[in-house]
């Protein structure tokens, strides 16, 4: 449960980040059911982001189920707040760009848990020594 919430708080600060680097680039207001759409798909983002604690699923799944939840959401989001016209160029074009920004995040931290396992393996491999 503990693991579930901090995972939702991280895709909050995340999405919350992101939001407020397009808001100040494009002068944008925004109003309190704009704030709680961008919680509610950080904390899905941040929710989706335990399968890969499921080791018997493959990478590959773990990031398209990841990828495609935080796809949906992020149109729910779009839709319910209606930040886009409902037509097709802006909604893939978004989609697009949001693709990018999911796709950097994830190789970030998967650099990051990289880095993480070789120090680990080599703390562990200098006590077997």
């Amino acid at each position: 449960m503990k693991k579930m919430l901090l995972t939702m708080l991280q895709g909050i600060g995340f999405s919350s980040g992101i939001t407020l680097v397009f808001i100040a680039a494009n002068h944008m207001d925004i109003g309190f059911s704009d704030v709680i759409g961008i919680y509610f798909f950080g904390a899905i983002c941040g929710l989706l982001s335990m399968i890969y604690m499921v080791e018997r699923i493959p990478l590959p799944l773990q990031l398209f189920v990841h990828l495609f939840g935080s796809i949906i959401a992020f149109l729910t989001v779009v839709y319910l707040n209606q930040w886009l016209p409902l037509e097709v160029a802006p909604l893939v074009s978004s989609t697009i760009i949001f693709v990018i920004i999911f796709l950097i995040i994830w190789l970030f931290f998967l650099i990051s848990n990289i880095q993480h396992s070789k120090k680990v393996n080599a703390k562990l491999k200098n006590k077997k020594v």
